[in-house]
Order: structure tokens, then C-alpha cells, then sequence
């Protein structure tokens, strides 16, 4: 019971703090009710002469609403821009595709050693193959792959079932998140 009390009071006193800032920042004029900006040159520069780049909150914010032309300016330290960048920029990337499964299983210890087994088996004979060992309880899965179409994963598929022919019942193609790039 004490729980709930203790929750609801911290809420009160932020919607409070918030209120109050609220109502100084109106009073020392930095925030209007509504904003006089008719054209691009009442805009900070920041605002007015960004080139265009790729949405995030943060230049949703700083754009002028449609409406009120009300705007947000965003005081943010260069490191959260970096880390809001994509991983395209840096080189790779996650795409939806596909990745052929040769594995899984949910026999504990034994489905985690049959998992490390089987990848070095596959990266003995295929060593330039991306193979991924992954536990996501309570399965142990061996995939492998990074294929951009069905047809792709199709004849990795069919490749590894030539390779492996004593895994070839358990050799499936599955949609998962792959990696282009480095």
C-alpha cells in the first residue's frame, strides 16, 4: 500500500517542479503564449538555415509547427547527435532478411555444446560464412547468413543441405534481422 502513496506523491511534486518552471520561464518572457515569427528571419540559425537531415525528435522539435509556429530549441551535446546516427554512416547496417537455421534446440547443456559443435564444424569447412550461435531461452539456434531475399536464403538453404546432409531435417530458412556492411 505504502508503494502506490510513494509514486503518487513523486508524481504531484514533479508535475509541480514542472508547473513552476512553467510559470518562471513565462515570466522572465522566454516562453510566449504565442510566438510572433513570421518569416525565416525571426528564426535562431540554427533553425532557419539548417540544411535538411535526417528526422530525428530533435529536428522535429526545432522545425516550426504548421500550426502556432511555435518551435523548440534542443541545447544537446554533440555525443548524443553521434549516437543517434545511424549505423549506415559508420559502415553497416540492419536490414530485414532472412538467415538459414541449421539448429535449435532446448535441451540445456547438451543443446549448448551440439550449438558451439556445430559452428565449428560448419567454420572448419566454411570459414569465410557468417555463422551466429544465439540463445534466446530457452533455445539454443545456429544460423547462418545474411540474405536480402527469400531466392538468396533459398540456395544457401539448399548449398548447406549439400554440405550438411546430416542436419538437412533441420535446415530452415527464417526471417530475422541480418547485417550489410563492415
Amino acid at each position: 500500500m505504502r508503494k502506490p502513496i510513494q509514486k503518487a506523491v513523486l508524481l504531484f511534486i514533479l508535475i509541480c517542479v514542472t508547473t513552476l518552471s512553467v510559470f518562471e520561464l513565462k515570466a522572465e518572457n522566454q516562453i510566449t503564449e504565442t510566438p510572433e515569427l513570421q518569416d525565416e528571419q525571426a528564426l535562431p540559425d540554427s533553425v532557419a538555415k539548417a540544411p535538411p537531415v535526417r528526422k530525428t525528435i530533435f529536428n522535429e522539435l526545432s522545425t516550426p509547427d504548421a500550426t502556432s509556429d511555435g518551435y523548440v530549441i534542443v541545447n544537446q551535446s554533440e555525443g548524443i547527435t553521434q549516437l543517434l546516427k545511424p549505423r549506415r554512416e559508420s559502415g553497416q547496417a540492419n536490414y530485414r532478411g532472412y538467415r538459414i537455421q541449421i539448429f535449435s534446440s532446448n535441451r540445456g547443456q547438451e543443446a549448448r555444446e551440439k550449438a558451439f559443435k556445430i559452428e565449428k564444424e560448419i567454420l572448419d569447412k566454411h570459414p569465410s560464412l557468417d555463422v551466429y550461435v544465439t540463445y534466446t531461452a530457452p533455445f539454443w539456434k545456429v544460423r547462418i547468413g545474411n540474405c536480402n531475399s527469400y531466392e538468396e536464403a533459398q540456395s544457401v538453404r539448399l548449398f548447406m543441405i549439400e554440405e550438411f546432409p546430416a542436419y538437412a531435417t533441420e535446415i530452415n530458412i527464417v526471417p530475422s534481422t541480418i547485417f550489410i556492411g563492415d
